[in-house]
Order: C-alpha cells, then structure tokens, then sequence
C-alpha cells in the first residue's frame, strides 16, 4: 500500500479497532465515531462519541527514497452537555492507553510509530463536553509495493 493520510490512519486505527474486536466497551463503536473524510451526525441521545482528525507536521524522502510523515492524529471524545464529564475523561484514558509511547502499528506494509500520546484538557464546545487524546506519529513504508 502506498503510503498516503489514509495509509497511516489505517494503521492508527487498527489499534482502537483491535481493542473493540476485544470486547472493550469504554470507547465508543465505529458506528460513534466521526471518521475523517466521512460524513457523520452526531448522537440525539446521550451516547459517547468521538471523531478524527489528522495533520501532517512533515514528509520527506528516507535515505531509500520511501516517503516518511511526523504528524498528530487526534481523537476529541464528546459527549453531550449536562450529561457529565466522568464519562468522556474515562474514555480519554482508555484511549490514551490503548497508544503509549513506543507503539509501533503496521497494516499492510505501512507502519506507524507512537513516540508520543497526551490527553487534553477537557473543554466545553457548543452542546458538547470533548476531551482530546493526541497521537503524535511518524509513519514509514516498510515495503517497496
């Protein structure tokens, strides 16, 4: 697979989807989550969701000429206002949890390194209570296909 944005999602995603493949149920499920470059409405009710967000901090070539990129992928978890906070910030750290530094995720020849996770403050925005949980990444090919 060449490596691409939605190359390294694929394979930063493979760890929150591993962790549901498990039986975890402090995340929200796919159908919750607000997939970059996917259309998605928020919940009606009073439901956990999240949604993704990525940014490419540099690319360059590798001394074998394969494309590299540092960047953040950001998880912000929300939940509606009035409901609580205890909720998202649980979810945060399980989020957070599921990518400690040093984390290498690979799929289909692309892989990703975790060299840093963080969890935000957690702030009110319109109806919603988020707390963000940032990646920060360096992702390489680990074929030539």
């Amino acid at each position: 697979m060449p490596l691409d944005h939605n190359a390294i999602l694929k394979s930063v995603r493979s760890g929150f989807k591993t962790y549901l493949d498990g039986g975890g149920t402090a995340l929200p499920n796919e159908d919750a989550t607000a997939w970059l470059n996917h259309r998605f409405d928020p919940p009606n009710n009073n439901s956990l969701w999240m949604s993704e967000h990525f940014t490419v901090i540099s690319e360059r070539r590798s001394a074998n000429a394969l494309l590299e990129f540092d960047g953040i992928v950001e998880y912000r978890l929300s939940v509606r206002s009035g409901r609580g906070t205890a909720l998202v910030h649980a979810a945060a750290v399980v989020m957070k949890g599921l990518y400690e530094a040093g984390t290498t995720l690979t799929v289909d020849g692309v892989s990703v390194l975790i060299y840093r996770a963080e969890q935000l403050a957690g702030r009110q925005l319109e109806e919603w209570y988020k707390v963000p949980v940032r990646l920060f990444v360096r992702s390489f090919a680990t074929t030539t296909n």
